[in-house]
């Protein structure tokens, strides 16, 4: 009888080579968003992105021969997963900015509830995570304003 190969010790135990986007499972009172929101998986692990797929439903709606086509795949996730780029990248959404916003600035998110968005804004007084940075200064002084974040959450 033949020995089985024993692998070379920790040459088997890499899950994932690129972690900058993985499949998550959406906290339920985040899994009305879509893709391209920003969605917080983890307050405490200051874990965060944006979404890069849709979040697979528990049922899938019918489809035939005609709409056959148009059918997502959600990434091949499992139902209530999706993919989240939560590591490198830019991305534009709207912050909410204030008169004293510069290049650099940290941008946090405030999960979403109910039917709402996350909150991206400057302000850290209620911030579940931080986001990142602002790749540059907003152009207003105070309200909200489509900018650019470099992705880089960590929790507060």
């Amino acid at each position: 009888m033949a020995t089985p190969l024993t692998p070379i010790q920790g040459s088997d135990n890499q899950v994932f080579e690129y972690t900058d986007s993985l499949s998550y499972l959406i906290p339920e009172g985040q899994r009305h968003l879509h893709r391209g929101d920003v969605v917080v998986i983890s307050k405490e692990g200051g874990v965060a992105g944006f979404l890069l797929t849709e979040i697979r439903p528990e049922a899938d709606p019918e489809y035939n021969l005609w709409n056959l086509p148009s059918k997502p795949t959600y990434g091949g996730n499992g139902v209530g997963h999706a993919t989240v780029r939560v590591k490198g990248g830019a991305f534009r959404t709207d912050v909410t900015v204030d008169a004293d916003a510069k290049a650099g600035d940290p941008v946090y998110a405030v999960a979403a509830t109910g039917t709402g968005k996350a909150t991206v804004t400057l302000d850290p007084t209620a911030a579940d995570v931080v986001l990142g940075t602002l790749y540059q200064a907003p152009t207003k002084t105070s309200g909200v304003e489509n900018l650019i974040v470099i992705l880089d959450p960590k929790a507060v």
